[in-house]
């Protein structure tokens, strides 16, 4: 490889890690997620995170005892809580630059690494406090060991117990780990088997032991407790219907490349397409890894037991990356230079939708539900004696922030009334702090406001997670009973003073 090319490598990895520190500094708040399971990881002790978690959460146990360990050490700020993440977005621009040298050539693989780099999910998960990133590292690693396993002819006993121990591992930091290890060992064996390679069929099956193992030891200390009743938060669409619909596939394939913001006239899937064509000729192990995942995904969905959530296929981002890849490497191999205009226009379009949102990110970094500016507000313009009523779900991200800011803390959220809470469930009063009410968000919203009749200055919040007709309502109501002085609004929280006293009628 030359040193020009080397050069362009390096500067799409320095980009790529500048701009998730750009989004892991931008100070955002923690999102409504990022909260619930924040609240999991510094509220219960290390062996209860093996259980099941509080407010339908979910996540691998490898991952929340490293956020547990790092909240130990350094504290329970935002930082903390999303360092590991940001680690694992940027130690997979390594690794994913070392599979697209071993998957592509040079010109596929710096295109791989420059798509990888501007990535804007893989950016944007970079600085939450998920396990998604975590999800995308351990998919790299899975497929660059599946690849050392494909080319080498011999492997010996300790690496195959190394690649054994390795996949187990992963198996503790990333639910679709099991999808890529399942299509490891189906590829690795159909492979082995067609070239009549018993010695690397052995490998394959000493592996798969290994793997497992692993699973089965995971299950019974973890996955088995996990709480199912998160899944069915998600949307119709996020499952595979019966009888096989067209139409939803259709509109799986749109949203996936929307997701990942690859949607450009229908370029992306067409390179995929070419790319898949491609694999499926040269590097037969990575058509088969992406062709047994999609199908064990779709499976998984359809039992209600894997949601096509677009955050939970992430992990899947390097592959089609690398597909797309293949594509654009091979139209450059068959008509590079003869319509290299041709190349350049198709490349520009590929890029130009990716570019212009991480440019517009940069910008403006995004936000989904900034509570802390709120807060803020609400502390600046407050006076003795005010109540803040804490509607909807803000109550969780009110716990997480509330010393912060000034508020007491000591208030207690109710795992068992999450999604559903009529009355104020808690009343926290303390000297020197404000009173805090939590209500809830359901039908019967007027039993618990109208217990603030009479009082002169009561702040109303609320969160992003609530029913859009719910809100007028709520407002309507409280504007019978009294008068607005005050609101603020910032992404996905609101707030409202009012005067509830017989003055303020």
């Amino acid at each position: 490889m030359s040193n020009k090319l080397k050069l362009f490598f390096w500067l799409f990895i320095s980009i790529g890690i500048f701009l998730r520190l750009a989004q892991f500094f931008s100070d955002r708040s923690l999102w409504f997620d990022e909260v619930l399971i924040s609240l999991n990881i510094i509220n219960k002790p290390f062996i209860e995170l093996l259980g099941p978690l509080d407010y339908y959460q979910g996540a691998p146990a490898g991952f929340l005892f490293v956020e547990k360990v790092l909240v130990n050490i350094f504290g329970d700020s935002e930082y903390t809580l999303r360092a590991f993440s940001l680690f694992c977005s940027i130690s997979s621009f390594f690794i994913f630059n070392k599979l697209a040298k071993a998957c592509l050539s040079p010109a596929g693989a710096l295109i791989a690494t420059a798509l990888f780099a501007i990535s804007d999910p893989s950016i944007f998960y970079s600085s939450e406090a998920k396990q998604y990133s975590g999800d995308v590292t351990v998919t790299l690693l899975l497929l660059l060991m599946a690849l050392k396993i494909e080319e080498t002819n011999k492997t010996g006993f300790s690496k195959l117990v190394l690649c054994g121990v390795a996949g187990a591992v992963s198996l503790w930091f990333s639910f679709p780990a099991i999808f890529i290890l399942i299509s490891t060992a189906v590829a690795l064996f159909v492979i082995s088997f067609i070239q009549k390679n018993k010695e690397k069929s052995k490998a394959v099956l000493f592996c798969s032991l290994f793997w497992i193992t692993g699973l089965f030891i995971l299950y019974k200390i973890h996955l088995c407790k996990l709480n199912p009743a998160g899944i069915k938060l998600f949307p119709d669409y996020a499952f595979m219907p019966f009888p096989l619909n067209i139409t939803w596939f259709n509109a799986l394939s749109m949203r996936v490349f929307k997701f990942l913001e690859l949607s450009a006239y229908g370029i992306p899937q067409i390179l995929f397409l070419i790319g898949a064509i491609s694999f499926f000729k040269r590097k037969r192990v990575l058509f088969l890894i992406l062709f047994v995942t999609i199908l064990q995904v779709l499976f998984a969905s359809a039992f209600h037991l894997y949601p096509l959530g677009n955050r939970l296929l992430l992990f899947i981002t390097p592959l089609i990356i690398l597909f797309i890849a293949e594509g654009i490497s091979l139209i450059i191999n068959k008509i590079w230079p003869n319509y290299s205009i041709i190349l350049i226009a198709l490349v520009c379009l590929l890029f130009w939708n990716p570019v212009s949102v991480v440019i517009n990110d940069l910008i403006n970094p995004r936000t989904l539900f900034e509570i802390k500016p709120v807060l803020k507000y609400i502390k600046e313009h407050s006076t003795k004696n005010d109540i803040l009523y804490v509607y909807s779900n803000a109550q969780y991200a009110l716990k997480f922030y509330a010393k912060d800011y000034g508020f007491n803390d000591k208030f207690e959220v109710d795992p068992s009334q999450f999604y559903s809470s009529p009355k104020i469930k808690r009343q926290t009063e303390k000297k020197g702090y404000m009173t805090i009410a939590n209500g809830g968000n359901s039908k019967d919203f007027t039993d618990g406001i109208n217990k603030l009749k009479g009082y002169k200055r009561v702040w109303i919040l609320f969160s992003e997670i609530i029913r859009k007709e719910q809100e007028p309502l709520v407002l309507k109501y409280l504007n019978e009973m009294g008068v607005m002085l005050l609101n603020f609004q910032r992404p996905g929280v609101r707030v409202y003073l009012y005067d509830l006293s017989s003055k303020g009628k």
